[in-house]
């Protein structure tokens, strides 16, 4: 027998078992996904559908919160709710830190961006920067000052670290 045809007829007797179906299960009921669809219109992608669907249940969440004004998010200036945001906040796990994370939010008044990093750094539980790192960024803006202004001394380098340190000490304590 030809090898290639063996090969060919193991394939074809071979038993496929049913396939499950590719991505993540469903997180919201199929009805509930249509009414949304018909709302915003069918041009709209499911992750569009996903995020309006999350972002509508943080927002009457946080609008049922008597203890905090929620407005940076809830209405912004534009008058329309930062929905992107909003559906990152409904994906935080537990429900009280959903609050304080939107409080700290509206307090600082973070951009969309920023917000959503924050967000994510509470969900992925990575609120932890690695120690090195702040290390490294301030090696980075000597590097950038002595490239502008090479007459830099070590002196003067070490002076305004001193400087820094004494400055982070007040304002921490």
């Amino acid at each position: 027998m030809n090898p290639s045809r063996a090969i060919l007829d193991f394939m074809n007797t071979e038993i496929i078992s049913e396939k499950k179906k590719a991505g993540r299960p469903r997180a919201t009921p199929p009805k509930y996904d249509a009414v949304m669809r018909d709302l915003l219109g069918p041009e709209k992608t499911r992750r569009t559908v996903l995020n309006w669907i999350y972002g509508t249940q943080a927002h009457s969440r946080l609008q049922a919160d008597p203890d905090f004004d929620y407005g940076h998010i809830l209405a912004p200036k534009s008058g329309e709710p930062r929905i992107t945001i909003l559906a990152e906040l409904e994906r935080i796990e537990d429900g009280e830190p959903m609050y304080l994370v939107a409080r700290r939010i509206c307090e600082q008044k973070l951009s969309t961006a920023k917000a959503i990093a924050l967000i994510r750094r509470v969900r992925f539980k990575n609120d932890e920067a690695p120690e090195d790192r702040l290390v490294v960024l301030v090696l980075k803006a000597i590097d950038t000052h002595l490239a502008r202004y090479p007459t830099t001394t070590l002196e003067d380098v070490l002076a305004a670290l001193d400087d820094a340190a004494l400055a982070v000490k007040t304002s921490i304590s």
